[in-house]
């Protein structure tokens, strides 16, 4: 099913059900695995932007890819975890990710699909965009 024929409100209680889903997972589990980690994460739920800089040729297009909400699950320093209703498509692996003011230049460094058509993203800064 695409994600366009299915309503917005929908799409968001099954956002909220898979962050919550993950949350739990990560509780269980936090001390039972090592952390490689140089910065602590902070759980967040908050709907963020993304915009994919290749497809820019997209724009207003029907097509159009270049722009995406998706649902921030936590935050660091160096990047910050979120999941999307279906993947990403970046064939570079670099996207932008709107940060209130700030938007940050970023590389996707681990993706899988997770829930009920969620995918689960990991990225890392590379500096902040200039647009």
């Amino acid at each position: 099913m695409s994600p366009t024929s299915i309503p917005m409100d929908k799409i968001e209680q099954a956002a909220n059900r898979v962050l919550d889903m993950l949350q739990k997972w990560d509780d269980r589990f936090r001390n039972h695995a090592t952390q490689k980690r140089n910065h602590s994460r902070r759980p967040i739920k908050a709907k963020i932007t993304v915009i994919i800089p290749e497809c820019k040729d997209e724009v207003g297009e029907i097509q159009d890819r270049s722009v995406t909400e998706v649902w921030m699950r936590n935050v660091s320093q160096s990047g910050l975890c979120f999941i999307s209703y279906g993947p990403v498509k970046s064939k570079k692996g670099e996207i932008i990710v709107s940060l209130g003011e700030k938007f940050m230049l970023s590389e996707i460094v681990r993706g899988r699909q997770v829930h009920d058509g969620f995918w689960e993203y990991g990225i890392k800064y590379l500096g902040q965009a200039q647009m």
